[in-house]
């Protein structure tokens, strides 16, 4: 990592084990992240607030080293004062309630990332194993121009096809796909189509690649990907969008804790995601990402073996935050 003197570490998805984030273990404050989105937990307004104001208290704690970002500007200060920056997500927009006010509201509160639905859709739009994608609601296409206003980023990792269409075609801002893979590569419903990398790019967005192994794994009987199998995937998205619009997400959290319960309600509520993984590979945790690449603590692996792949020290840095910074600076208010 040293010859990567602009390196910016950002992880485009960290969730919490149990739904609430505890901190960060110690080899993770030692680490290369400089920021993530953190994925908050709720299913109502009520809920969603708990979640944030838990994460507000661990923040406050200087032996955490962490900080919630709000602007670009924060997380630039944070890096060099070496903390590591929290951007506040929540991957299931069922805190908004639908209701206007309550996303101008936790904007107020400090989330800057919210999508547009999760896996089985609700009141903003379909999601990717709705049996039904009936693309975004009249509430959603009006909530993508106030997004856009209010300066909140937009992602669609989890949504529909007609969900990413219609908010690819009306976000006036860049929008993100903050953990995907390609579905050219492994055709999973998580996975996202060429023609749809191809209409992010024109947007102006990111993809985040991510080595979580249901959808990276290319379907070997009995064996998880591998970090040459999740290499795979950003060069086929780099070869076709380009360097500019690809980024990383582990998908994963940063405490080591093992996601036992959320591996079998993965499998009971998501069998198109997940089952057939899940049959042939099997739910153990250790092989749940990518073997050689996990996340923050496996970066100097990635550079290696994306060196070994031909890619330059720009290249790289753009890949591990930068493209996701210029996001934020093109967005954020």
């Amino acid at each position: 990592m040293k010859e990567l003197k602009n390196a910016y570490v950002l992880d485009a998805c960290i969730w919490p084990e149990s739904g609430e984030f505890k901190g960060l273990s110690e080899d993770y404050k030692a680490s290369y992240l400089d920021a993530c989105f953190l994925t908050l937990n709720g299913d109502s307004f009520r809920t969603g607030v708990e979640s944030l104001g838990r994460t507000a208290v661990l923040a406050g704690r200087p032996e955490e080293n962490i900080r919630i970002a709000r602007t670009y500007e924060d997380l630039m200060k944070n890096k060099d004062d070496g903390i590591t920056s929290m951007i506040l997500y929540f991957q299931d927009p069922a805190p908004l309630e639908n209701k206007m006010e309550l996303a101008y509201a936790f904007y107020e509160m400090g989330v800057r990332v919210v999508q547009m639905s999760y896996n089985k859709g609700g009141c903003i739009g379909g999601g990717c194993v709705e049996g039904a994608d009936y693309g975004l609601t009249d509430f959603g296409k009006s909530l993508i121009k106030e997004f856009n206003k209010m300066g909140m980023l937009i992602d669609l990792s989890h949504c529909g096809p007609k969900v990413v269409a219609d908010a690819l075609k009306l976000s006036e801002k860049p929008v993100t796909i903050g953990h995907t893979c390609c579905k050219a590569v492994a055709d999973n419903p998580r996975n996202k189509t060429d023609e749809q990398l191809k209409q992010l790019a024109q947007n102006g967005g990111v993809a985040g690649i991510t080595p979580w192994a249901p959808i990276c794994w290319k379907r070997k009987e009995n064996t998880p990907p591998t970090i040459e199998d999740y290499l795979d995937h950003v060069c086929h998205a780099v070869d076709l969008i380009g360097i500019d619009h690809v980024g990383f997400a582990s998908d994963n959290n940063l405490d080591h804790n093992q996601d036992f319960a959320g591996i079998s309600s993965q499998g009971a509520l998501y069998d198109l995601v997940v089952g057939g993984y899940n049959k042939n590979v099997g739910t153990n945790p250790a092989e749940r990402h990518a073997l050689g690449f996990t996340g923050a603590l496996d970066v100097q692996n990635l550079v290696d073996h994306m060196r070994k792949r031909g890619f330059s020290n720009e290249e790289m840095e753009k890949f591990l935050g930068r493209n996701f910074l210029r996001v934020f600076r093109d967005v954020w208010k």
